[in-house]
Parts: C-alpha cells; sequence; structure tokens
C-alpha cells in the first residue's frame, strides 16, 4: 500500500473518481465445487483519477471539504456517481502461478485492469448509483 499512497494515485481528484476495494482475498466454491480466490472492486464510470500535490495543496487549503462537496454538487445536479463492481477470480490450482503470493493484501497496489495482462478484463458483476433516493440526507 505504500508504493500506492507515495504513487500519482494517492489523492482522488473526486470520490467519483476514486476506485473502492478491500484487502481481504475471500475464497468461494464455484458450481463445480472448485475452490476460487476473489477480490472485489468497486470501479468508478468516470475513471480513476487523482490529483497532483501541488494542486491537492492549493484546493484543501482553499476548502479543506472539497471533496464531499463535490460529491453533493454531482448529485444534487443530477450527474449520480456510478461505480462497477468487478471481480478478481483465481482458482486455486493457479494461485501459485504469479510471482508473488496472490492472497496478500499487498497485490492491491497493482490496478485491477493489470493484474494478469493488459488485455484482462475482470468479470463485472453490477453497479451502483449514488442518487437521492439511495443517499440519507444526513451525509451532507
Amino acid at each position: 500500500m505504500l508504493t500506492w499512497i507515495m504513487s500519482d494515485r494517492a489523492i482522488p481528484r473526486s470520490y467519483r473518481m476514486m476506485q473502492g476495494f478491500g484487502v481481504n482475498t475471500f475464497t468461494l466454491l464455484n458450481a463445480a465445487g472448485e475452490r476460487v480466490f476473489v477480490k472485489f472492486h468497486w470501479l468508478p464510470e468516470l475513471g480513476v483519477h487523482s490529483l497532483m500535490w501541488d494542486e491537492a495543496l492549493k484546493i484543501a487549503g482553499q476548502d479543506p471539504d472539497f471533496h464531499r462537496k463535490d460529491l453533493e454538487e454531482a448529485i444534487v445536479n443530477g450527474a449520480y456517481p456510478q461505480w462497477t463492481l468487478a471481480v478478481q477470480i483465481v482458482h486455486e490450482k493457479n494461485e501459485h502461478s504469479f510471482e508473488f503470493e496472490y492472497v496478500t493484501h499487498f497485490i492491491l497496489g497493482i490496478p485491477v485492469t493489470d493484474f494478469l495482462s493488459a488485455s484482462w478484463t475482470p468479470p463485472r458483476f453490477g453497479r451502483r448509483t449514488l442518487s437521492p433516493s439511495s443517499v440519507s440526507a444526513k451525509w451532507f
């Protein structure tokens, strides 16, 4: 995670452009009873965009609450933020075929689209939209 923090992806331009993920690897059984390892990711529909350090200092210096305000403004204006649920799946037989320990949380430093190859696309299972009907007024 330290390499992610020190990278150009460290400070999101907006919560609407922030990838969400868990550090845990889960074990599931498929229909054939085979064990698979999975990691869940929320991929922003707007793409992942970050602030450079100088930009972050200027914005946070003027308004330290800019992330929350940006999210509220988008929802109020009908530009509802959306994320797609994607899942990394590795079959148990392939667990040791990587140059790293897959089940460790350090894999999260690798963007989900670069995980296996440049052409690999993670399976997508759903979409989450923040709209007035899905967001409590207490958030704002």
